[in-house]
């Protein structure tokens, strides 16, 4: 599935949950969940060091997964084509650093 695919699905599901719920996706709103999904990150990767019996590899795959997708949704809420955006910053990391 290409990255074009993952957004056309995800805003999908995204406007049909806000019209199921009843109420318009702001960007602040978006930026609150991928701020609070970053947390979930930093969570579990705290837990690998303080705390290893909570620790839990597949729950880190499925928030680093979750802050991809809340990325995607903020980049929506304020106008950027995800894909024109990726490939942009792509190409100048390539400059910098290829």
């Amino acid at each position: 599935m290409d990255i074009e695919d993952v957004h056309k699905r995800l805003m999908n599901f995204v406007r049909q949950r806000c019209a199921d719920k009843g109420f318009e996706l702001t960007t602040v709103q978006s930026f609150k969940h991928l701020v609070e999904e970053v947390g979930e990150v930093a969570r579990e990767l705290s837990n690998v060091e303080m705390r290893p019996d909570k620790y839990d590899e597949g729950n880190l795959r499925k928030e680093i997964a979750d802050v991809i997708l809340e990325s995607m949704i903020l980049g929506t809420t304020v106008g950027i084509d995800i894909g024109a955006g990726l490939d942009k910053k792509l190409d100048e990391l390539y400059k910098r650093h290829g």
